[in-house]
């Protein structure tokens, strides 16, 4: 029933540092930059980031439930108008094994690309070796990697979110953002959404399709249609 906790710095926890009124670099292999946790017995880990400021954490998934295929579930970059702040939305995928060859097809906002000039529905595929992350980040307001789609032909991790995000827009201050994905073979058909107790107003949700022409029906009425004919937002996720 022990806790172990293990600080690490910034510059070697994380694959890249970037400013807040920086655009994130070029998607690109950054070699062996992954947190490997091995145990004797099995162990319950999770990631923490924290700044002066804002922090968020997520529940580390472990390799034997990793998949070869995630949907990215981000969140839209927002920054005040006026503003020099560049905080994007961001995905970072990581490889659990050599010679993994790893897919991404860019989803998003209307207008979304990626840093490295990827638009709504083009592809790069990346060669990685255990421990490598390929890091995407949007460019620009009101863009998102959400939607967009990750395969490999290895199992791999992904861990997504914003590097300081207005939710909903318009809100006096930004947090960072973090979750590790869950791959689509585990995806379900029923869920439930409840409001948040001693919140004011109820959590913003996002419904992402696996499939084409997919239903999706609230408190047992139809309530809309995710038709996946692109990875972008309305076609992929609502």
């Amino acid at each position: 029933n022990d806790v172990i906790e293990f600080r690490i710095p910034t510059n070697v926890g994380q694959p890249y540092l970037k400013r807040g009124n920086q655009f994130a670099p070029h998607e690109q292999v950054y070699q062996e930059a992954a947190v490997h946790v091995k145990a004797r017995a099995p162990i319950i880990v999770y990631g923490m980031t924290r700044y002066q400021y804002t922090s968020d954490g997520f529940l580390a998934i472990p390799i034997n439930a990793f998949g070869t295929e995630y949907v990215v579930a981000s969140y839209p970059q927002y920054t005040a108008a006026g503003s020099t702040y560049e905080l994007p939305a961001m995905t970072n995928n990581i490889a659990a094994y050599d010679d993994t060859e790893m897919t991404f097809t860019m989803g998003g906002t209307s207008g979304s690309v990626t840093s490295g000039g990827l638009k709504k529905g083009q592809k790069a595929t990346f060669s990685m070796n255990k421990g490598d992350v390929v890091c995407f980040a949007n460019n620009g307001d009101a863009g998102d990697v959400a939607g967009s789609l990750v395969k490999s032909n290895k199992p791999v991790g992904v861990v997504s979110g914003n590097q300081c995000a207005n939710v909903p827009s318009g809100v006096y201050a930004c947090d960072y953002m973090s979750e590790m994905e869950l791959p689509t073979f585990t995806w379900g058909k029923e869920y439930h959404v409840t409001p948040i107790v001693g919140r004011q107003k109820a959590p913003v949700i996002r419904v992402f399709a696996k499939e084409k022409a997919t239903k999706v029906f609230r408190a047992g009425q139809d309530w809309m249609r995710l038709t996946l004919n692109s990875r972008g937002e309305v076609d992929a996720f609502i």
